[in-house]
């Protein structure tokens, strides 16, 4: 498709060439740059999560949770949680 509009082929001529959606052959020509979030207040979580798993090793992650709103006042999603941990390899093994 890139070399076909590189050509000087229109992206209208080319779609219809090809039997493909013109919006899909716009796409087709864009740039892909995959869309990561960075979170500003992220390595500070990280480590009150850590020192929290420190104090109570025991604890999963929604204790942890809980934890961090009771210490620091941090409403934080369980989802959030949860991932940190993993990450970090923190999690505990269930019970169940």
């Amino acid at each position: 498709m890139r070399i076909l509009h590189g050509e000087g082929y229109s992206v209208p001529q080319i779609t219809a060439a090809l039997r493909i959606n013109r919006t899909y052959g716009y796409a087709l020509l864009k740039e892909y740059q995959p869309k990561k979030r960075e979170r500003s207040d992220e390595a500070a979580l990280r480590q009150k999560i850590q020192e929290l798993c420190g104090e109570f090793p025991t604890n999963g992650y929604r204790r942890i949770r809980v934890w961090l709103y009771k210490r620091h006042q941090l409403r934080v999603n369980h989802k959030r949680v949860y991932r940190i941990m993993k990450e970090l390899g923190l999690l505990t093994r269930s019970k169940g």
